[in-house]
């Protein structure tokens, strides 16, 4: 299997385990004298097996990407590596991104005994 294919695999696993959620969360109470719509019981199994063929499916991924090489820039690093790159940079921009919004000052005074708020955070560095 090729790691394009994997990838679209694990995305329909993913989504048919949220599916399987949503339905086992519907089917685990009913009123009483009511007989649900699918057994709960069934659909756990059913999870748990999609659950399992998941973990096996992300292992084999993880495992091509820490033995795919390619050279990025002027050195040579494996593809978990350049993920967990990519993970860092995105987890930045949004902290960043955070702190300039949170920034933003609104006067809401009333009166001059208010306190007032002073910027301790560049926004124009950080803002596109």
């Amino acid at each position: 299997m090729k790691l394009v294919e994997a990838l679209r695999l694990r995305k329909d696993y993913e989504t048919n385990l949220q599916q399987l959620e949503s339905r086992i969360s519907n089917n685990c109470k009913v009123q009483e004298g009511d007989v649900p719509s699918e057994d709960p019981e069934e659909l756990i199994e059913l999870y748990l097996q999609m659950s399992e063929k998941l973990k096996k499916l992300v292992s084999n991924i993880n495992l091509t990407n820490s033995q795919s090489m390619f050279k990025f820039s002027k050195c040579t690093e494996s593809m978990t590596s350049a993920l967990a790159k990519r993970s860092e940079l995105r987890r930045h921009a949004a902290a960043i991104s955070r702190f300039a919004r949170s920034d933003v000052i609104n006067m809401d005074m009333y009166s001059r005994k208010e306190i007032k708020y002073i910027s301790t955070f560049s926004v124009k560095k950080y803002r596109p």
